[in-house]
């Protein structure tokens, strides 16, 4: 019988989501490809060099896990399809990444990871109270500098090989993420409609943020 010890694998998710791929690599198991649920989390752990360098995030990076989800939203959070979404700014101010994602985790929740173009357009159309502000996205480092949203991790730890292509229809990077020293990454509505995102060193005490939890 022939044996074939596979290293890694593309393949085509026919059911459905025709045109979205899966990925696998050896050790490792496949990945959901209809990405945005609570299903795709935690599948893509950070790299071991993805780490904070600066002030209250010096050598932290997000590790935190939903044990589980909630049933219903909270008192004024505001729900689109299987998450619900609160934005902190008019009783929180702003904060550091590090005290937001923890503040989100107390939650049941993480700093808002948008993955889909409908939920993009419906979490900066119905849960953003200033469209003026500075607000952290999701994303946390990258293994080697890049722009590009594919090889990028985030809080949730969802397969960017996925949702990065996703991410380029409505967003793009002006400078490269790094692995500790500028591992962040904000938008602004007022920038090109919240499609300039820009980089961040992390422990910037002036953004604000959106908290994202996932149901189930």
């Amino acid at each position: 019988m022939l044996r074939f010890l596979v290293l890694s694998c593309v393949v085509l998710v026919v059911a459905v989501h025709a045109t979205e791929k899966a990925y696998c690599t050896a050790g490792q198991k496949n990945v959901e490809a209809i990405s945005g649920d609570f299903a795709g989390y935690y599948k893509r752990p950070l790299p071991g060099n993805c780490r904070g360098a600066h002030g209250p995030i010096r050598l932290w990076k997000p590790q935190h896990k939903i044990e589980k989800p909630i049933s219903a939203c909270p008192r004024e959070w505001k729900k689109f399809k299987g998450a619900c979404y609160y934005d902190n700014r008019p009783k929180h101010g702003r904060k550091h990444f590090r005290h937001a994602e923890e503040h989100c985790n107390r939650q049941n929740a993480h700093i808002f990871m948008p993955n889909r173009k409908d939920e993009w357009d419906w979490v900066t159309q119905n849960v953003l109270t200033q469209r003026n502000e500075n607000h952290w996205t999701g994303i946390f480092c990258a293994e080697r500098k890049t722009r590009n949203f594919a090889e990028m991790n985030t809080n949730t730890r969802e397969d960017m090989r996925i949702i990065g292509p996703k991410l380029q229809q409505f967003a793009r990077m002006n400078q490269a993420v790094e692995d500790h020293d500028l591992p962040t990454v904000s938008f602004n509505m007022n920038r090109e409609g919240g499609r300039a995102w820009n980089i961040r060193r992390g422990h910037d005490g002036d953004i604000t943020w959106i908290c994202e939890a996932p149901m189930g």
